[in-house]
């Protein structure tokens, strides 16, 4: 996790590229052209993966349908975006964007608190929807450093 947050804070604006890497990291899984029917291939979302096929084929949900999306979501260039990845994987956590904040930091800020408002993380990026993924991946890095009996 490390890596990528060190990828994000070095970008200059959200890529396709880091879209990927950050979907992945999520969860999403992505599908060859060769099992998606179309020349690019695509993804499937977290909730509508159900594991592999012998052939190496993503097994889809039969009884709901599962939409196969031609792109991730577009997590590093879209505030909207990592909004609501925030409210996926942080429930109850507080968001904060802002920009511009001081001469000799980079033009973008992010923070996201705890439900209950005693720990946070912050980052600061070249935009807000970067910097609020980082602050995600490093909110998400310390809870998983944390045993459930210690976050109680």
């Amino acid at each position: 996790m490390r890596e990528l947050i060190e990828r994000l804070e070095k970008a200059e604006a959200g890529s396709r590229e880091l879209d990927g890497l950050l979907a992945r990291r999520f969860g999403w899984h992505r599908v060859e052209p060769r099992h998606a029917r179309n020349r690019a291939g695509g993804w499937i979302a977290p909730e509508d993966f159900m594991g592999l096929n012998s052939d190496g084929s993503p097994r889809l949900d039969s009884l709901h349908g599962t939409d196969i999306h031609r792109d991730p979501p577009r997590l590093s260039q879209s505030l909207d975006a990592a909004l609501a990845l925030a409210e996926r994987v942080l429930p109850g956590w507080c968001c904060a964007t802002g920009g511009k904040l001081a001469r000799g930091h980079r033009d973008a800020f992010a923070r996201v608190d705890t439900p209950d408002g005693c720990d946070f993380e912050e980052a600061y990026a070249s935009t807000p929807a970067l910097a609020l993924c980082i602050a995600i991946l490093r909110a998400l890095r310390t809870t998983e450093q944390h045993s459930p009996e210690e976050r109680a």
